[in-house]
């Protein structure tokens, strides 16, 4: 599950960045596509029920006019952020471990 929660965050990053260069507040991304705005924010922090469906990635892209692969597909960049993701999120489960014993 780890590694899909760190592909959510990811996704959610890109969703943030292109709703940025829209120009859009999350607010007014979510009143376009008749959402809430939660919604837009748990996607963002890749916290979206830690399952965001197809037909929403889609509604999304179309709403910041972009390819929907564009928030799929990660290049080399994003599978070094991705990497680094995972090891910060692996040294915080581990400091939880030591801070439980």
């Amino acid at each position: 599950m780890g590694q899909h929660l760190t592909i959510y965050k990811l996704i959610g990053a890109k969703v943030a960045y292109y709703r940025k260069l829209n120009g859009y507040s999350q607010a007014e991304l979510a009143n376009c596509m008749h959402l809430n705005r939660s919604v837009i924010t748990r996607i963002e922090s890749g916290t979206y029920n830690n399952n965001i469906p197809l037909n929403l990635l889609f509604s999304l892209a179309e709403a910041m006019h972009i390819d929907a692969v564009v928030l799929i597909t990660f290049d080399k960049n994003d599978r070094y952020f991705l990497t680094k993701l995972k090891q910060e999120m692996h040294k915080e489960h581990v400091a939880e471990e030591i801070n439980i014993s």
